[in-house]
């Protein structure tokens, strides 16, 4: 087996055993079986106190160890989209395929590109943005520009549980276009293996 199909083939079977645990994340069930909203409570002397109800910090943090591996902020790691998406381009696999994995790509890729409905003085926020703040100040390690403007937002709660609901739903998208991506790349593993030793 060439050494580029030996790479593809170890992402991929690296990436289904990952994605299966992403799957079974409590993080996951609990966002299946309880679901994330914003609560609005109105009384006199608080007439406007939001609560956010979702998965706790705790799941969230193993949900986003697990989900950073595959977005393109780090090419090293094996599972990242954008390496894959490489591999794919120089792989001895079907023509079909390829296109598959490459449609799927260019969704993903403006999807993770583009912004959210949140928009400030200096314009809307970008997902990559939110993702950041949230995960790289208080969840994965902390960066203290991204902790700033994490503390920044958290001075207002009803501004916070707006943004912490609109990053729940960033990651419920992401594991969204996860899920597109095992499909074509079960499609792809399995025809590697169908095809291994075959060769001349």
């Amino acid at each position: 087996m060439p050494a580029a199909t030996h790479d593809l083939k170890a992402a991929l079977e690296l990436f289904e055993e990952r994605f299966l645990r992403v799957q079974d994340s409590r993080f996951r069930q609990l966002l299946e079986s309880e679901g994330k909203s914003v609560e609005i409570s109105f009384d006199r002397e608080n007439p406007f106190s939001p609560r956010f109800v979702g998965p706790r910090e705790k799941d969230t943090l193993d949900f986003v160890v697990l989900l950073r591996a595959f977005l393109p902020f780090d090419e090293n790691e094996l599972v990242c989209v954008k390496r894959l998406r490489s591999l794919y381009r120089t792989s001895p696999l079907p023509e079909q395929i390829k296109r598959e994995f490459e449609s799927i790509y260019i969704d993903f890729n403006q999807f993770h590109n583009g912004s959210t409905p949140i928009r400030f003085k200096s314009g809307r926020l970008s997902r990559k943005k939110l993702f950041c703040v949230f995960a790289y100040s208080n969840l994965i390690h902390t960066s203290q520009t991204q902790r700033a403007i994490y503390e920044k937002w958290k001075q207002d709660e009803n501004f916070f549980a707006l943004m912490e609901s609109t990053f729940l739903n960033l990651l419920i998208q992401y594991l969204g276009f996860l899920g597109r991506f095992y499909m074509v790349n079960s499609k792809a593993l399995r025809h590697l293996e169908s095809t291994e030793g075959s060769g001349p």
